[in-house]
């Protein structure tokens, strides 16, 4: 992500897109704050698998998810 002003940092805040069980659903809660250099910024991702709620095997997938971003200015 990338801006060609003034700005010093990006706010994100991700939740996900997934209509499927509540477990899979995913709100950050809180909105993050990347710090800029030189008027681009990398947003790290991890994604992890983990059991369901029944005996279900972790498969990997895609991760699925919105964003909402501002940019942040001195």
């Amino acid at each position: 992500m990338a801006n060609s002003g003034t700005a010093t940092h990006v706010i994100g805040m991700f939740f996900s897109d997934s209509s499927e069980t509540v477990e899979s659903l995913y709100n950050s809660g809180v909105a993050t704050k990347f710090t800029l250099a030189n008027g681009a910024v990398d947003i790290p991702f991890i994604q992890s698998y983990r059991h369901g709620l029944g005996n279900e095997r972790a498969q990997p997938g895609s991760m699925i998810f919105n964003g909402t971003f501002a940019f942040t200015y001195q």
